[in-house]
C-alpha cells in the first residue's frame, strides 16, 4: 500500500524541521510529504528548503491564504497514497509510527482509518508525564466500549482522536470532502463522528507520537485541574462550540447514507438537540436550572456529554 503524510502547515518554522526528520526516519517510510503552507511569510518555507531535494516532499505555498479548512484539504487533494496519515507540524513521531499503523489497518481491511494514542511531551520534548488519552478521558471503559463496536456511542460524547494521530483510507475521502465551512472547525472532530457513523475505526493502544503541548496549539486537550476546566468551558462557550456541534451534527445527517442503521442517525440527531438545547439556556439562574433539569430528564447529558460536570458547568459557570 502506497502511503502519504499532509501536513497543513502555518508558521511552523519552530519545529516543522524536527518533524520532517521523524518523519524521512520511520522504519517504513512513507511514499510522499505533502506539505502545504499558509503562512503568511517565507520563514517557514526556507526551512523546509533544506529537505525538498529528497524527491518524497513536496511542499506547496498557497498564494493566498485558505485558512485551517482550505489547507487541509489542498494537502489532501494533492495526496495519492491509498493510506494517508494526517500530521502536525510541531510533534515527533517514533520511528515504527507508520509501520504499526499500516499493519493495523492491514488486519482490518474492513475498517476506513487507524489512530494510536500519543506521549504528552513540552516543547523540548520532555515528557509530562501523561498520554493523550489521559488528558482527553479516554478511559479503559471508553476503550472496551469502542472496541465493542459502540463507536460512535463513544466518540458523541468525546472525539479522542486528533489530526496528529490518525491514518485514514483514501476512500474517506469521496464521503468526507469538502469539509463544513465551519469557523472554528475541527477537522479531527468530523472525521471521528463520521467515520464512527459510516465505517470502523482500528485502535492501537501504544503512544506512538510525541505530542507537543504549548501556548500555540490550535486545540488544547482537556486538563485535569478545576481551573483549567473552567477555563476551557468559557472559552468553548465563546467559539460558540455548542452551535457548531448542531451544525456538524446536521453535516452528518445531510452526508451519510440512506442506508445507515437508523439507530446511528437517532443517536446523531438527539446529539444535536441535546447541544441546541445547551446553546440556548437562559442567562436567568432559576429559569437555566429548570431547562437543565429537563435536560438530564432525557438523558442526554449521560449520553453526549461530561453528565454532571456539564450540568454544574451550565449551571454556575454560564456566561
Amino acid at each position: 500500500m502506497t502511503i502519504s503524510v499532509v501536513i497543513a502547515a502555518f508558521c511552523g518554522e519552530e519545529f516543522i524541521g524536527e518533524q520532517i526528520r521523524s518523519l524521512l526516519g520511520q522504519s517504513l517510510p512513507p511514499d510522499e510529504i505533502i506539505i502545504t503552507d499558509d503562512s503568511p511569510d517565507e520563514r517557514m518555507m526556507e526551512v523546509v528548503a533544506e529537505f525538498l531535494p529528497d524527491p518524497r516532499i513536496r511542499c506547496f505555498r498557497n498564494e493566498k491564504q485558505l485558512g485551517v479548512n482550505g489547507n487541509f484539504e489542498k494537502a489532501l487533494s494533492l495526496a495519492t497514497g491509498e493510506i494517508i496519515f494526517f500530521c502536525d507540524q510541531d510533534d515527533v513521531w517514533k520511528s515504527d509510527k507508520i509501520a504499526k499503523m499500516v499493519a493495523a489497518l492491514e488486519k482490518s481491511p474492513e475498517a476506513d482509518g487507524v489512530f494510536c494514542n500519543s506521549s504528552a511531551v513540552n516543547g523540548q520534548l520532555v515528557p509530562l508525564g501523561f498520554s493523550l488519552w489521559q488528558m482527553r478521558g479516554f478511559t479503559g471503559n471508553m476503550q472496551k466500549k469502542f472496541v465493542s463496536g459502540r463507536q460512535l456511542e463513544v466518540f458523541l460524547k468525546r472525539v479522542t482522536c486528533s489530526t496528529h494521530n490518525i491514518a485514514i483510507r483514501r476512500r474517506v475521502l469521496e464521503y468526507a470532502l469538502p469539509f463544513p465551512p465551519l469557523d472554528p472547525f475541527y477537522i479531527d472532530t468530523f472525521l471521528g463522528m463520521f467515520i464512527a457513523a459510516h465505517g470502523k475505526w482500528v485502535v492501537l493502544d501504544e503512544e506512538l507520537t510525541f505530542y507537543r503541548v504549548h501556548g500555540s496549539n490550535l486545540s488544547s486537550p482537556r486538563s485535569g485541574t478545576p481551573g483549567t476546566q473552567c477555563a476551557a468551558y468559557r472559552r468553548s462557550r465563546s467559539k460558540k462550540s455548542f452551535s457548531r456541534r448542531v451544525e456538524i451534527a446536521g453535516e452528518l445527517l445531510r452526508r451519510l447514507p440512506d442506508d445507515l442503521p437508523v439507530g446511528k442517525k437517532e443517536k446523531i440527531a438527539a446529539f444535536a438537540r441535546h447541544y441546541a438545547v445547551r446553546d440556548g439556556y437562559s442567562s436567568s439562574f432559576f429559569i437555566r436550572a429548570l431547562q437543565i433539569a429537563g435536560e438530564v430528564m432525557t438523558l442526554r447529558y449521560l449520553n453526549y456529554s461530561g453528565s454532571w460536570k456539564s450540568i454544574a458547568a451550565d449551571l454556575f459557570l454560564f456566561r
